[in-house]
């Protein structure tokens, strides 16, 4: 879910029109929602901040926090964050873990937010007790660059199909290797191409690589973070082995 919106009217109903009018600009604001959160997705920093833990009660109150999960939880983007001791989206996740339980105890349910500084978080929940309706452990820590492409490619609108042409165009393949690799005709990964070009308002290949590029590596090589002769990142510049995906793995 990329956002939702809620209209109330303080008296009487909705007429049939006024439903169909809502209706009708259902996808264009949905569009809207998904660029805006596109916006966040460049960071121009990395972040070395120890990730954050939340213990949540059966009944999703609030046991104990760490001073890192405080300050991620300024970051993100939630109305609720002002007016609840835990935000909805963190509630949301940790009612997933426990919905994604049955014989297994270690259950993770995951999210990735956008943060009011720019950049991504990532939430993860997993239940501590094999009862259902039990606590709930919650880490919140910056998204990678692997994990927030995949988010990049779903904000255009992309289907599944089109997501795995725009990965085989991002790693330099040309229509017939596409073709081969898919197992479909040139026409057909044409016809994906254009559905691609028109979702992410540009008019090429070359186009989408730059597009896809300024979302993923330019935040890189502005921190004067050069990339490796494996094509990676290295995410401290120092030779480290954390490392994060350049384009050709986006």
């Amino acid at each position: 879910m990329w956002g939702c919106l809620a209209i109330h009217r303080r008296t009487s109903e909705f007429e049939p029109q006024e439903a169909a009018l809502i209706a009708t600009l259902g996808p264009l604001l949905a569009h809207g929602i998904r660029r805006a959160i596109l916006r966040t997705a460049v960071t121009h920093q990395i972040d070395t901040d120890a990730a954050g833990l939340i213990l949540l009660a059966a009944d999703d109150s609030l046991e104990s926090i760490t001073p890192s999960a405080r300050r991620w939880l300024g970051e993100l983007e939630d109305a609720t964050a002002a007016s609840t001791p835990v935000p909805l989206i963190v509630t949301s996740v940790a009612h997933r873990a426990r919905a994604g339980v049955s014989d297994v105890t270690d259950e993770l349910a995951s999210s990735l937010v956008p943060r009011r500084s720019g950049g991504w978080l990532r939430i993860d929940a997993s239940l501590l007790d094999a009862d259902p309706d039990g606590r709930v452990a919650v880490i919140l820590h910056p998204a990678r660059e692997p994990e927030v492409a995949s988010v990049i490619v779903a904000a255009y609108g992309l289907s599944a199909r089109e997501r795995e042409v725009t990965r085989l165009v991002l790693q330099g393949r040309s229509t017939e290797q596409i073709a081969q690799h898919m197992d479909v005709s040139a026409y057909t990964v044409q016809d994906h191409l254009k559905a691609i070009f028109d979702k992410v308002g540009v008019r090429s290949r070359r186009e989408l690589v730059a597009e896809l590029f300024l979302q993923q590596c330019a935040p890189r090589l502005r921190d004067g973070i050069p990339p490796g002769s494996d094509g990676w990142f290295s995410a401290t510049g120092d030779g480290s082995d954390a490392r994060v995906a350049a384009v050709g793995d986006a």
